[in-house]
């Protein structure tokens, strides 16, 4: 089991190397590579039970490890992403929460298993019990996965598409292993097949990251081609930045989080791709950099007006879906950083109203 169990573990590691090293700043994959991080605690927590009992298999399913209870939350938080929704940290804590409370059992009962008890003591009983109906859980989050891309009414995206390709994998391993179990195969080799199964979950993530990084490459390229040719004049490349700029300060759809070049070319009735080379040559920037550097804007507008707001409650309102985007963003429009400028603007108001007494 030791050899299985390592081969795992360094399949693991590769996939989560490059995995990070294609991932190009996409927010998207981060539940993903966490999803290969947890995979990869998981097998190292059963590797370390193994060994403390004496290579004894029956204790790894008598002490399962909780890390696995965040499986298929990541997977499900990995396909909301891809699909472009809101993913809020209230829907992210009501996910997790399983495993929190599942993990915090797991800490109570350490010392039992570094202490080599039997595990038949209450507390593991009660433990045990609870990874009885794992499976249930397991498959009613890959279902859930499947289910949120069958219903989507837009072209699947290579990562919905090999996305929707593991879900299916895993909901026939599951029902598989689950069917095999019950009708009494033997245990171990049931284990061993399932453990070798994770090598396909993570060839269909990795060709699944490569896919990606070819399409996006090729896709930059005929947006490239299509800005030479586009026959588009400077004057109308001017005309959509100043519908842009003014769309931008009329209505704001910078404030949501999740707002898409589609979704601005749209309401200018613009092409995509026209958006973009407009952006790109009559601004001198890129959507991203622009929609944040509106945000950072808002911002400190909104400081300005009232300095003793709370400066994460205001970014949050502003768009930003995180403190480090926003940071970098504020850093790097206005060459300091939030707290900084706002105990700049505080002091300066200080300093005026003294004056002024």
């Amino acid at each position: 089991m030791t050899g299985i169990y390592i081969t795992i573990i360094i399949q693991a590691l590769i996939s989560i190397f490059l995995l990070y090293h294609n991932k190009n700043n996409d927010r998207k994959y981060n539940f993903l590579y966490l999803y290969l991080i947890v995979v990869t605690a998981d097998f190292l927590f059963e590797l370390f039970i193994y060994h403390l009992f004496n290579r004894e298999t029956a204790y790894i399913e008598s002490i399962p490890s909780s890390f696995r209870f965040l499986k298929g939350p990541l997977l499900l938080l990995f396909c909301l992403n891809c699909l472009g929704k809101n993913v809020s940290r209230k829907t992210i804590f009501f996910h997790l929460l399983p495993f929190f409370l599942v993990f915090l059992w797991n800490i109570i009962i350490l010392p039992m298993v570094f202490s080599r008890a039997n595990p038949t003591s209450l507390m593991m009983e009660i433990y045990q019990q609870i990874f009885h109906y794992y499976p249930f859980y397991w498959l009613s989050y890959v279902l859930l996965t499947y289910y949120h891309i069958s219903k989507t009414r837009q072209p699947l995206s290579t990562e919905l598409k090999y996305l929707k390709l593991l879900t299916v994998y895993l909901i026939i391993s599951i029902i598989s292993y689950y069917i095999s179990y019950k009708a009494g195969l033997n245990k171990d080799l049931l284990r061993t097949v399932y453990t070798y199964l994770f090598l396909v979950q993570f060839a269909i993530i990795i060709i699944m990251k490569l896919k990606s990084t070819v399409i996006e490459k090729q896709e930059k390229k005929a947006e490239t081609i299509k800005y030479k040719t586009s026959g588009l004049s400077e004057n109308t490349l001017k005309e959509i930045a100043e519908n842009l700029l003014q769309t931008l300060k009329v209505y704001k759809p910078y404030l949501n989080e999740e707002v898409t070049l589609e979704e601005v070319a749209r309401q200018l009735q613009v092409s995509r791709h026209h958006l973009s080379q407009s952006i790109t040559e009559s601004l001198g920037t890129n959507f991203y950099d622009l929609i944040n550097k509106c945000r950072v804007e808002e911002f400190v507008r909104i400081i300005n007006a009232d300095h003793s707001q709370n400066i994460s409650e205001v970014f949050y309102q502003c768009g930003f879906k995180s403190r480090t985007t926003f940071y970098k963003y504020f850093k790097k429009h206005m060459g300091l950083n939030p707290t900084d400028y706002k105990y700049q603007i505080t002091q300066t108001t200080t300093a005026s109203t003294l004056m002024n007494i």
